[in-house]
C-alpha cells in the first residue's frame, strides 16, 4: 500500500467509508500514519451539532469541545445542525423563550462555532418533523403544539445559522484567511409556507448544491383535514417562485423530495418559469404526474446530465367528492370522465366525479432520453428507502416496478394516493380494467423503454 498514490488511496477510502462505522474509522486510523491521514478525513469530515436532551442539559458543552480541537477545524467541510429536541416541552425550560423570542443563547453560541471551520464547504439544517401552519386552531382538536416545532423557531435558527455564516465571511476579510464559501445547503423538513427571510436573502447566497426535503403538517384526522391547509395549495408556487426561481442560476444540483405526494393536488407544480442554465443533477422524490405536460420544466433542463427518480408516480384514475374539482380549480383537459365502475358500483358517494388518466411512464422514458441529450447518467427507484444525497439505483427490480402507478380517491383519506382504488376489483367487463392490471398491461412497454433510456445514457458515456 505504500506504493499507491495518495490520491488513489483516498478514493479506496471513500468507497469503503459507507459502510463503515466510526468505530470502524478509529481503528484504521490505528493501522498506519498513511491510513491514519486518510481517516481522519472522513472521521471528523462531517460533524453533527445534535440536538438532544442530554447536549442540551449540559449546554453543548460536547459539541464545543469538538469545535476546539485543531484536527476538527482542519478537516470539517460538512456540518450538520439539528434545530430542535424531540420531546420538546419535557424538561426543556429554554424552549417557549427561543419560540417566542428567538433567544438561546448555548444553542446559539454553539452554532457560531462553524464561524472558525475555514474548509466549511456544506451545511444541512435538520428540522423537526413536526410542524403546525398558519391555522392555529387545528392546536385545540390535534393534543396541541407540545410535539411541534413552531415556524417562528425554525425562522429563529434559520436566522442563527445565517448570521454564524456571514460572521464567517467577515472573519476572512478581516483576517485575510483562506475561507472556502458555502456551496451546498440541506434543508431536511422544510415547512411547506412562505420561507424566512434569513433563508432567500441569506443563506442561498453562494448555494450551487440544493437539497431541499419538503414537510407539512400531519394531524390525527381521518377526513380532509390536513390536506385542505392552506399550505397545500400554496407552496408549490411558493417553492417555484420564491425559492427556486431566485437561486436557479447558480444551481448545479437540485435535490427536491417531499414527506408527501407533491406536484400534483390540491395544487399543481408548474415549473413553468424555471430555467437552470447550469443544472447538471436533479433529483425528483415523491412528485407525482397528473398532466402530459408536467414533466415539461424538466425536460426543458437541456444541461442535465444526471436525473433520479425517487417514488414519482403517474396517477391512473381519480376519484373526487362533491364539489371539489370546481373548489380546487383542477385542469381535467387531460383526463376522460367515466361513471365510476366497477370499483364504484352501489357506492355511498352519490356526488361523486370519476376519472381517468392515460399517460405511461414508456412515454416518459421515451420522452427523457429525446428531450435531455447531454443526459449521462439515469436512475429511477420504487418501494425503496434511500439515503437523501445518494444517486440510488438506476433499475428497479421488476416485482417493484407496480408502485410507478398510483391512484386519488378522496374517499380514502387521508391517505388520498393509494394503490387500492375503491373495492379493488380486477375486473374488466365493462371495458374498464383496475389499477393493477394497468401495471401489468403496461409492463413490457415501460421496461423496454428504461432499458432504451439506460442504454442510451450508456452510449453517451463511452
Amino acid at each position: 500500500m505504500e506504493k499507491v498514490p495518495s490520491e488513489v488511496f483516498d478514493l479506496i477510502i471513500s468507497e469503503l467509508v459507507d459502510s463503515w462505522t466510526v468505530d470502524d474509522l478509529c481503528r484504521a486510523r490505528l493501522v498506519c500514519r498513511s491510513w491514519n491521514q486518510h481517516a481522519i478525513k472522513h472521521l471528523f469530515g462531517t460533524v453533527t451539532l445534535y440536538n438532544r436532551n442530554k447536549t442540551i442539559e449540559n449546554d453543548f458543552q460536547s459539541w464545543n469541545h469538538l469545535m476546539s480541537l485543531q484536527v476538527v477545524k482542519d478537516n470539517a467541510h460538512r456540518v450538520i445542525i439539528e434545530t430542535c429536541p424531540p420531546n420538546l416541552r419535557k424538561g426543556h425550560l429554554r424552549w417557549d423563550l427561543w419560540e417566542e423570542e428567538g433567544r438561546w443563547p448555548e444553542f446559539t453560541s454553539a452554532i457560531d462555532r462553524i464561524i472558525d471551520l475555514d474548509h466549511l464547504r456544506a451545511i444541512e439544517v435538520r428540522f423537526s418533523s413536526n410542524c403546525r401552519g398558519f391555522d392555529e386552531s387545528a392546536a385545540a382538536y390535534y393534543r396541541g403544539n407540545d410535539d411541534r416545532e413552531m415556524r417562528s423557531a425554525r425562522a429563529a435558527a434559520l436566522k442563527a445559522v445565517y448570521k454564524a455564516v456571514k460572521q464567517r465571511e467577515e472573519r476572512s476579510l478581516q483576517d485575510g484567511a483562506e475561507i472556502s464559501p458555502i456551496r451546498e445547503l440541506g434543508l431536511e423538513n422544510l415547512q411547506n409556507t412562505h420561507p424566512p427571510e434569513g433563508l432567500v436573502n441569506g443563506l442561498f447566497k453562494d448555494v450551487e448544491r440544493l437539497h431541499i426535503r419538503i414537510l407539512d403538517e400531519q394531524n390525527e384526522g381521518e377526513d380532509l383535514g390536513d390536506f385542505e391547509l392552506a399550505e397545500r395549495f400554496d407552496f408549490d408556487h411558493i417553492l417555484e417562485h420564491e425559492i427556486l426561481v431566485p437561486v436557479m442560476a447558480q444551481l448545479v444540483e437540485l435535490n427536491l423530495s417531499s414527506h408527501y405526494e407533491w406536484g400534483l393536488l390540491p395544487a399543481r407544480f408548474e415549473g413553468k418559469d424555471l430555467k437552470f442554465p447550469n443544472l447538471k443533477t436533479l433529483r425528483l422524490g415523491n412528485f407525482v404526474i397528473g398532466h402530459f405536460d408536467q414533466l415539461e420544466w424538466v425536460f426543458d433542463q437541456k444541461s442535465l446530465t444526471s436525473l433520479r427518480l425517487h417514488e414519482c408516480q403517474i396517477v391512473t384514475h381519480f376519484h373526487f367528492l362533491g364539489s371539489t374539482v370546481q373548489e380546487w380549480e383542477i385542469d381535467t383537459r387531460d383526463w376522460e370522465q367515466f361513471d365510476g365502475g366497477p370499483w364504484f358500483i352501489d357506492h355511498p358517494y352519490t356526488d361523486s366525479e370519476f376519472w381517468t388518466f392515460d399517460l405511461k411512464w414508456n412515454n416518459v422514458f421515451d420522452q427523457i432520453s429525446k428531450s435531455l441529450p447531454k443526459l449521462t447518467e439515469f436512475g429511477v427507484t420504487w418501494g425503496y428507502s434511500y439515503d437523501w444525497y445518494s444517486d440510488m439505483h438506476c433499475a428497479p427490480p421488476s416485482d417493484v416496478m407496480t408502485s410507478r402507478y398510483t391512484t386519488f380517491d378522496m374517499s380514502a383519506m387521508p391517505w388520498a394516493f393509494t394503490a387500492e382504488f375503491g373495492e379493488g376489483f380486477r375486473n374488466d367487463e365493462d371495458g374498464q380494467e383496475s389499477s393493477l392490471e394497468f401495471h401489468d398491461r403496461t409492463y413490457a412497454e415501460d421496461a423496454r423503454a428504461l432499458n432504451d433510456l439506460l442504454q442510451a445514457t450508456f452510449e453517451r458515456r463511452r
